[in-house]
C-alpha cells in the first residue's frame, strides 16, 4: 500500500499539523489543467477518510455507450426511411446495435469498495437507480441523480457499531468522484 493511501486512512488527528490545516483550508477553485472539482469540506477531526478517488475510465465509457447507441440508432432511422420499408436488414442491425449500446451504457456502474473495521463499505453510482451506500451489503442510504450528493449511513453492530459512515460523491462529465469518510461514534 502506498504512502498516500496509508495517510487517507489514518485519523486527521494523526496526521502532521501541516497536512491538517491544508485539509481544513478553504476550498481553491479548480485548476484549469486538472479539471477536478473544489475540494470537499474539512471532516470532523476524529473523522477517518477511507476513500477519496475518482473514475474516469468508466464515466467516459458510460457516455461513450449511450452516444454510440443514439449515433446507431439515427443510422438505423435513415435506413428505415432510405428503404421505405417496415423492415430493413442493415436498419434492424443498427437498430438492434442502438440497443445493447444503450443497454450497456445503462448496466455500467462506478462504484468503490473500501473496508472499515471489519465491515464492507460500498459506494454505487448507478445511471438508472442513482447512487446508494451500502455496509455489508444493506442499503444503509439511496441518492437522487444529481452534480453532488452526499449519502449516510451508520454501523449497525460489531466492531465500531454507532459509527457515521458518509459518502460525497461529485458527477461530472468526464468524471465521478467519490469520498467515503468514517466517523466514531460518540461513547
Amino acid at each position: 500500500m502506498s504512502e498516500d493511501s496509508q495517510s487517507a486512512r489514518k485519523p486527521l488527528s494523526s496526521q502532521s499539523p501541516q497536512s491538517t490545516r491544508a485539509a481544513q483550508s478553504p476550498p481553491s477553485p479548480p485548476s484549469p489543467q486538472s479539471g477536478r472539482a473544489a475540494s470537499w469540506p474539512a471532516p470532523s477531526p476524529s473523522a477517518t477518510i477511507l476513500l477519496d478517488a475518482e473514475d474516469r475510465r468508466r464515466r467516459i465509457l458510460q457516455h461513450a455507450l449511450v452516444l454510440s447507441g443514439v449515433v446507431l440508432l439515427s443510422i438505423a432511422g435513415i435506413l428505415f426511411r432510405r428503404t421505405h420499408a417496415a423492415l430493413s436488414v442493415p436498419g434492424a442491425g443498427f437498430a438492434l446495435a442502438a440497443i445493447v449500446a444503450f443497454a450497456a451504457g445503462y448496466r455500467m456502474k462506478v462504484r468503490w469498495s473500501v473496508p472499515y473495521k471489519g465491515h464492507a463499505v460500498v459506494f454505487e453510482n448507478d445511471p438508472f437507480r442513482g447512487e446508494g451506500l451500502f455496509i455489508d451489503r444493506v442499503l444503509c442510504g439511496r441518492g437522487r441523480m444529481g452534480i453532488r450528493n452526499t449519502l449516510t449511513g451508520f454501523i449497525a453492530s460489531g466492531e465500531g457499531a454507532g459509527d457515521r459512515i458518509t459518502a460525497d460523491s461529485e458527477a461530472g462529465y468526464l468524471a465521478f468522484r467519490c469520498r467515503i469518510i468514517a466517523e466514531p461514534a460518540a461513547r
